[in-house]
């Protein structure tokens, strides 16, 4: 069954708000629109370092962890959660003082739809690093997919008190805010959003479905159409635009 039927199905069933959708699929942040649920990663075999053209022996230690970290960023990168997972394991394995590897870790399982592990990690590499903005906000995409907006908005207020620029911190704050039916706060995120980031399709859709919380349809169709230029086969914004349509009648 197409996203947008079933999207409308729960819609009328369930007295659903269309911004929900949009919360939903964006709350995990860095532009990316939904979790892919894949398998989970399979035990690392003894062989694994090997295949990812890392030695096995006569490598230094910290050499070897700083290699995979490296080749765990790039799978991370391009969307290859699954095989990111295990190299981070094993970076950490190695040496596990390195908060950056900790929370690529949190981050793929994150997409992978695991956030109680996700949490773990980030914990890891707050331990090491308290200070690490994308760790706060990893661990409140996290949060958010256990629906906890409260706890998640306060990791996205620590990040953004650290970095004040912090684009997908300031959207997903809008996200959080609008789970707690806080819609002018909420927009206010989403505005600062698209402000530092205006090609960003993701942020002008939850503006739009702040908009739409906030009764202002015809503010909201201009903040959809913005983000469908952006991106035109964005998921939600043309359903939610053309919501917003019917309600001012045209």
């Amino acid at each position: 069954m197409p996203t947008f039927a079933v999207a409308q199905q729960l819609i009328q069933r369930y007295s659903l708000k269309p911004w929900h959708f949009i919360a939903f699929f964006i709350a995990l942040g860095g532009g990316f629109l939904c979790i892919k649920v894949l398998l989970s990663p399979q035990p690392i075999a003894q062989t694994q370092t090997e295949a990812s053209g890392v030695a096995t022996s006569n490598v230094n230690p910290e050499k070897q962890a700083s290699e995979l970290l490296k080749q765990a960023d790039l799978h991370r990168e391009k969307d290859n959660y699954r095989e990111a997972i295990p190299l981070y394991q094993q970076a950490i394995a190695l040496k596990a003082d390195q908060p950056e590897a900790h929370w690529g870790l949190c981050y793929s399982l994150n997409f992978m739809g695991k956030p109680q592990e996700a949490i773990a990690a980030c914990n890891q590499a707050l331990a090491l690093n308290p200070k690490y903005p994308e760790a706060l906000w990893s661990k409140g995409s996290a949060l958010d997919q256990l629906e906890k907006p409260r706890e998640s908005l306060q990791l996205y207020d620590q990040a953004l008190k650290i970095n004040p620029n912090y684009v997908e911190a300031w959207n997903n704050k809008g996200v959080a805010l609008l789970n707690l039916n806080r819609p002018q706060e909420a927009l206010a995120a989403f505005e600062k959003a698209t402000s530092l980031k205006p090609d960003w399709a993701d942020a002008w859709a939850n503006r739009g479905g702040a908009l739409w919380s906030l009764k202002r349809y015809a503010l909201a169709i201009k903040s959809m159409e913005k983000a469908l230029q952006i991106d035109p086969d964005h998921p939600n914004a043309n359903d939610l635009r053309q919501q917003a349509r019917q309600q001012i009648g045209r």
